[in-house]
């Protein structure tokens, strides 16, 4: 069995809730460590005055929007695969995931 047949058959026979859980966790775990980094920047620039806090709060800020964007892109280029790989277009689907250079 390919390693294509094995994910369509995880994705189409575990049960959904057990699968949301053990597809989100990754990212959950990533949003902390990245949360944990950015209070940990702000409290060791914090020391360093008003402004290099005032600096890291617009950093924040514009982080969070490039992450935002990130997340929309992932998800909408994840719901097209999923999609074709429900259709069994697993060709069209690695060509979307990487694309030839």
């Amino acid at each position: 069995m390919t390693q294509a047949e094995l994910h369509y058959q995880r994705m189409t026979r575990t049960p959904v809730e057990r699968l949301i859980v053990s597809l989100s966790v990754p990212t959950i775990i990533s949003m902390l460590i990245s949360n944990i980094y950015n209070l940990a920047d702000t409290y060791f620039v914090g020391s360093l005055g008003v402004s290099a806090s005032g600096a890291v709060g617009v950093v924040f800020t514009l982080m969070t929007v490039l992450q935002a964007i990130g997340f929309m892109l992932g998800h909408g280029a994840g719901s097209v695969i999923s999609r074709l790989l429900a259709k069994q277009e697993i060709m069209l689907a690695k060509m979307i995931q990487a694309p030839a250079a």
